[in-house]
């Protein structure tokens, strides 16, 4: 039995005050010991119940690849060899395969990728001036694809001409906006991505957009993108 993150419980004048990670001060009318096992049934159902105990789901165990020669792809690296998931050096032995780019993606394999969905998840990441754009992990047939978000994207748009144009070109003249301390925010987004996906609980049809001056993070809802028929416009 263990706290859940940002859970923490201290003495005060003889009384166990918990301490909830949002900064709330409860006071736990029990007798608290060095080994939460000793809580009493009641106490540790309570506190079951407040989400103040760390569910006992282990993580699943997970291969992850790591695609990509950038800095995030090499700060990922580092990380997911630091947690309870397997890094693993080629996709064919992965169950997952993150793809992070310090840059714009390449459009005509990420293409090609989403037609893999369902055989195996894929994570991307990509870098947009500066901007990070996260995508959620897909899994399965139906999942959002990297087709989905430039859709949305391009529906949600006020320059959708420009947004397209900026995707499919090289440009003339760019700062790139990565470090290796904005590649360690970012890598740290997506092992946290990763982890919750392995133990089950994925972050799904939400785009995580961050940015690498401020270090805000944004989650916006891809929302269906209905088909396009020109003949049925209305003139």
């Amino acid at each position: 039995m263990t706290l859940a993150p940002g859970v923490s419980i201290f003495d005060l004048d003889g009384t166990a005050v918990l301490r909830t990670p949002d900064g709330e001060f409860l006071a736990v009318n029990a007798e608290v010991g060095p080994d939460l096992g000793g809580l009493a049934p009641a106490v540790a159902e309570a506190f079951s119940r407040a989400g103040f105990l760390a569910p006992d789901s282990e993580c699943a165990p997970a291969a992850v690849a790591v695609a990509g020669d950038g800095l995030i792809a090499q700060s990922l690296a580092g990380l997911v060899d630091r947690t309870p998931l397997s890094l693993v050096p080629s996709i064919e032995e992965a169950d997952v395969v993150s793809w992070a780019c310090d840059g714009l993606p390449p459009q005509r394999e990420w293409a090609a990728l989403d037609a893999e969905v369902g055989r195996i998840a894929w994570q991307r990441c990509s870098v947009e001036g500066a901007t990070a754009v996260i995508e959620p992990i897909a899994v399965a047939p139906g999942d959002v694809t990297h087709e989905h978000v430039r859709l949305r994207r391009l529906a949600a748009s006020d320059s959708p001409g420009h947004l397209a144009a900026y995707w499919a070109t090289t440009p003339l003249h760019a700062a790139p906006a990565v470090t290796p301390v904005t590649a360690a925010f970012v890598a740290s987004l997506l092992a946290a991505d990763l982890l919750a996906w392995a133990h089950g609980h994925p972050r799904t049809r939400t785009l995580r957009l961050a940015d690498l001056r401020t270090q805000r993070v944004a989650d916006h809802p891809i929302l269906p993108v209905p088909p396009h028929d020109p003949r049925r416009e209305v003139r």
